[in-house]
């Protein structure tokens, strides 16, 4: 998935986006004390409109009712590796689990 993309279940007309991106871990080939993290915001949308978001970070599995169901949602993936200096949120990608508990 990538920044600012909005996947969309057609039978519900609910819709998640990667909405933001927070990084803060430790460039590669750099020494820091600490290793930091990445966080990715999400939205749930029905027809364009926001109705809820949540942030969540790489392995933690995240609890979070949709339309009255419980998912549970989990970061696997985000790239890229944190270069020297900035990166800019358009060339972010993320793989995201995504299970109906």
């Amino acid at each position: 998935m990538s920044f600012a993309e909005a996947i969309c279940d057609p039978i519900t007309g609910t819709s998640i986006r990667f909405s933001d991106v927070i990084d803060s871990r430790c460039p590669k080939d750099v020494y820091c004390i600490w290793a930091g993290e990445v966080r990715i915001k999400f939205d749930i949308m029905n027809d364009e409109e926001v109705i809820n978001s949540f942030t969540i970070g790489v392995g933690a599995p995240l609890e979070f009712e949709v339309n009255q169901q419980l998912f549970v949602f989990t970061l696997k993936a985000v790239t890229p590796d944190p270069p020297p200096g900035d990166v800019k949120k358009s060339t972010y990608k993320i793989t995201l689990e995504v299970a109906q508990k």
